[in-house]
């Protein structure tokens, strides 16, 4: 039987509790250490440290460091981690600039130790399905494609994380609810060119230091052209996120909360039976976290390349130029 992959995890929030959920149940891997200011319940599963430094100055033995704190401190945590000797999983942003995913690469590179970046959509069957149907060529020419985000964050979103909404930590929408809609968009589709964008804050003026709504239009590289609208200003709950594909041999919808069901498809000579109407069977966390041990463990090489990675997160840069300029 092989040994337990050890995991720490930086960050006991939202996200973080989500990842030291799965670690828990699993019987691969073992949960050494919840790194958090706050100690919680789920730290009950874990020797618990109020800081970073407090976990490098026990004597706890971790393969893998999970960062799931605030999106400005991503990557000098990371670099603290692969300093010694650690594999990072990071949630998504990797980081907030392109300068410092690059930092993060290259000291993976320097320590022989992997770095990897949370995309749980890349994992869900309808996302998978499209990409195949794209790269196979069965849509032909693609001529637009259209994505929607429509999700809702309240004041109390922001009053229990004070670091949401702000632009040293959070970033913006585009980093922390949708950068999963920039990377399905690259991933699937290709690169962008002549990025365009406007912005506006509807409804958290009081509340963020950045927009609550964006309109993004662009060229793909391929040839066609699409859109993103985001907002995190729906009332009440979470409405949709969703990808519609307008193509020479057909039309195709995703939708759902978060891209989980495939609702519309009418592609020339296509067999809709063969779609998997069981979607949803698989926890994309669950997966990340499979990959990240199978990868480890020298069984597969990783999904995210640097180039990805990085290319990502330089759309983001782009688009957000746009909003920093006025």
């Amino acid at each position: 039987m092989e040994e337990q992959v050890r995991f720490a995890v930086a960050g006991a929030g939202h996200i973080g509790k989500r990842h030291i959920s799965i670690l828990k149940n699993r019987t691969d891997v073992k949960l050494v250490a919840v790194i958090d200011p706050k100690p919680s319940s789920t730290s009950l599963a874990a020797d618990h440290f109020p800081s970073m430094q407090a976990f490098w100055d026990s004597d706890i033995q971790a393969d893998i460091l999970t960062i799931a704190t605030p999106n400005g401190l991503h990557a000098l945590q990371a670099l603290e981690a692969l300093e010694r000797k650690l594999h990072v999983l990071v949630e998504k942003p990797l980081a907030l600039d392109n300068a410092a995913a690059e930092k993060i690469i290259a000291k993976a590179n320097e320590f022989g130790k992997h770095w990897f970046t949370v995309l749980p959509n890349r994992y869900s069957y309808p996302t998978r399905w499209l990409k195949q149907m794209v790269e196979t060529d069965r849509l032909g020419k693609i001529f637009l494609v259209q994505v929607n985000g429509f999700w809702n964050r309240d004041e109390q979103y922001y009053q229990e994380r004070t670091w949401c909404g702000t632009k040293t930590l959070d970033g913006g929408p585009l980093y922390t609810q949708f950068s999963h809609c920039i990377d399905l968009l690259y991933w699937i589709f290709g690169d962008l060119k002549n990025i365009q964008a406007k912005f506006n804050n509807f409804r958290h003026q009081d509340l963020t230091e950045v927009e609550d709504s964006g309109f993004v239009n662009f060229d793909l590289l391929s040839g066609g052209m699409g859109s993103l609208t985001y907002t995190t200003a729906v009332m009440d709950h979470n409405l949709e996120t969703t990808i519609t594909v307008i193509a020479e041999n057909g039309t195709i919808k995703i939708g759902g909360q978060y891209m989980d069901t495939i609702t519309y498809c009418d592609v020339k000579d296509y067999d809709s039976r063969k779609m998997n109407l069981n979607q949803n069977i698989v926890d994309n966390h669950s997966q990340v976290i499979t990959d990240v041990i199978d990868v480890i463990r020298g069984k597969k090489k990783t999904d995210v390349s640097g180039e990805e990675a990085l290319r990502v997160i330089e759309i983001i840069t782009e688009i957000y130029s746009v909003r920093d300029r006025d």
